[in-house]
C-alpha cells in the first residue's frame, strides 16, 4: 500500500512539475501572450519553442513580431529571415522584415522585402503602401540633386 501511495504522488505531484512543454505549447503561450501584448513573454516562448523544435516556422515568426515591437529590430531581421528561409512565401514576414528594416534606415533593402510581398500577397495593401512611401522618399531626394 505504501508503495502504491509513493508511486501515486510521484505522478500526480512531481512529474506535472518535471514535464517539459512541447513545442506546440510553448508556441500557443507565445501567441496568447502576443495577443495580450506581453511582448517579453511572447519571445520567451517562442525562443523555447524554437529550442525544442528549430523548423517551427510560426515561433520563429512570432518571435520576429515581437522584437519588431520590441524594438529589437536587427534582432527581428534575424528572426524574419529565418523565417523566410523555412518558408519562401510566406508574406507577412517579408513585409514585416521591411518594417524593422526601415527602422534600420536600410530602405532601399525594405524596399525589395515589401516588393516581394506585394509580389506574394497582391492584395496586400500596406505592403504597397509602404513600398510607395519609400519610392516617394527616394524620388524626392533625386528632385533635389
Amino acid at each position: 500500500m505504501k508503495q502504491i501511495f509513493i508511486l501515486l504522488w510521484f505522478t500526480v505531484v512531481l512529474l506535472p512539475g518535471m514535464a517539459q512543454g512541447t513545442d506546440r505549447e510553448y508556441l500557443r503561450e507565445a501567441i496568447r501572450s502576443n495577443v495580450l501584448k506581453d511582448y517579453p513573454k511572447a519571445v520567451e516562448s517562442a525562443s523555447k519553442a524554437i529550442g525544442l523544435n528549430p523548423k517551427l516556422t510560426d515561433a520563429w515568426y512570432i518571435r520576429g513580431y515581437c522584437r519588431l515591437m520590441l524594438g529589437h529590430y536587427k534582432d527581428a531581421v534575424t528572426d524574419f529571415d529565418k523565417t523566410i528561409g523555412l518558408r519562401p512565401d510566406f508574406a507577412d514576414a517579408y513585409y514585416y522584415r521591411g518594417k524593422a528594416k526601415m527602422e534600420l534606415k536600410e530602405y532601399m533593402s525594405a524596399l525589395k522585402d515589401f516588393n516581394e510581398a506585394k509580389k506574394i500577397s497582391p492584395s496586400n495593401a500596406t505592403a504597397l503602401f509602404f513600398k510607395a512611401a519609400i519610392s516617394s522618399m527616394f524620388s524626392k531626394d533625386k528632385s533635389k540633386k
